[in-house]
């Protein structure tokens, strides 16, 4: 029987180290880099100004690609994919929509609003097209409240009008291939 020294140890834990540092390393660059592809890319456009009207139309990944615009689902959407792409597993990520603090709002001061989600390691980091930082959300106070959390299976975390926000989540989903397949084309 082979005796394991104190230094073999120490190097062992070390290798053990080196990796899983090197992974979050990597996720990391992952998240950072996607987030920042995103929100360099395109150009935040209200629905309203889009459009000319009030309806709220999520667009895919490629049609945001396109059109260099978006709302804050649209950027949202673009990273999930983007991630998975990637190889990140789609369980670690949520669209999330979330009451957030308004300061120009100056009748509710709050609104609504969509952001990504990355979870790990008892950690839940926030992508959003506002901030180039992804932040550990416990750190992201004008976050007030998560309404609903969309993956492959959305939850409903308050009780409120949201069936059109799962409708809406469901149709990008439902062709959730192709959407991986175009941003693995945009990834090289």
């Amino acid at each position: 029987m082979k005796k394991i020294t104190s230094s073999m140890f120490i190097l062992f834990l070390t290798q053990i180290l080196t990796v899983k540092t090197y992974a979050a390393q990597q996720k990391s660059f992952f998240l950072a880099e996607t987030n920042d592809y995103w929100n360099g890319s395109i150009t935040y456009k209200d629905e309203g100004v889009r459009n000319n009207k009030k309806q709220d139309r999520w667009q895919t990944p490629e049609e945001t690609f396109i059109l260099k615009s978006g709302d804050c689902e649209d950027y949202a959407i673009a990273k999930y994919f983007h991630l998975i792409a990637q190889g990140v597993n789609a369980e670690k990520l949520n669209l999330a929509l979330v009451l957030l603090k308004d300061p120009f709002n100056k009748e509710e001061g709050f609104k609504t609003h969509v952001v990504l989600l990355y979870e790990d390691n008892d950690k839940t980091w926030v992508l959003d097209n506002y901030s180039s930082e992804i932040v550990e959300i416990k750190y992201r106070e004008d976050i007030i409240k998560i309404f609903v959390l969309l993956n492959n299976k959305p939850s409903v975390l308050q009780n409120n009008k949201i069936d059109g926000f799962i409708l809406k989540w469901e149709e990008i989903r439902n062709n959730y291939e192709k959407h991986v397949s175009f941003s693995k084309k945009i990834n090289k």
